[in-house]
C-alpha cells in the first residue's frame, strides 16, 4: 500500500497536487496532506501502529525557493523514533522503477486534507 505524503503548507492544494501526481506517473493508492514535514512523522507514528511503514521521501524543502535544501530536521525526528526512511533522488530515479521496486498497488487515489485553520 502506497500512501503519498505531502508537506504542502496550504488547504487549497489537493487539485494541483493529484494533477503534478498525475503528470508525473506517482503510483499510489492515498493521498494526505499535512501542513508542514515534521507533521509527516506523526501521520508515520500512527500508520506504524497498523503496519509496517517504509517512508519514501526527497527529503528535501524550500521548494518555493531556487534552492531546496536537505530537512535535516526530519531526518533526525525519523531516526530518533527509528522509522525506516529511503532517500528518493529524483535525479537518479524515477517514480515508476521506485514504485516497483516497492511493490505499488494499482492506482486508487483517496484524499485527505489538513486541518483548517479554524480547527
Amino acid at each position: 500500500d502506497i500512501t503519498f505524503l505531502s508537506a504542502r503548507g496550504a488547504t487549497d492544494v489537493v487539485v494541483p497536487t493529484l494533477q503534478w501526481l498525475a503528470r508525473e506517473g506517482f503510483v499510489y493508492s492515498k493521498l494526505v496532506l499535512v501542513k508542514e514535514a515534521l507533521d509527516k512523522v506523526a501521520w508515520l507514528e500512527d500508520a506504524a501502529m497498523e503496519s509496517e511503514v517504509m517512508f519514501v521521501d526527497d527529503f528535501t524543502r524550500g521548494h518555493h525557493t531556487a534552492q531546496p535544501v536537505v530537512d535535516d530536521e526530519l531526518l533526525s525526528a525519523l531516526r530518533l523514533r527509528a522509522i525506516s526512511f529511503h532517500v528518493f533522488v529524483p535525479e537518479e530515479t524515477r517514480w515508476p522503477e521506485l514504485a516497483q521496486q516497492f511493490a505499488a498497488p494499482v492506482v486508487a487515489p483517496a484524499v485527505s486534507e489538513p486541518p483548517s485553520a479554524d480547527q
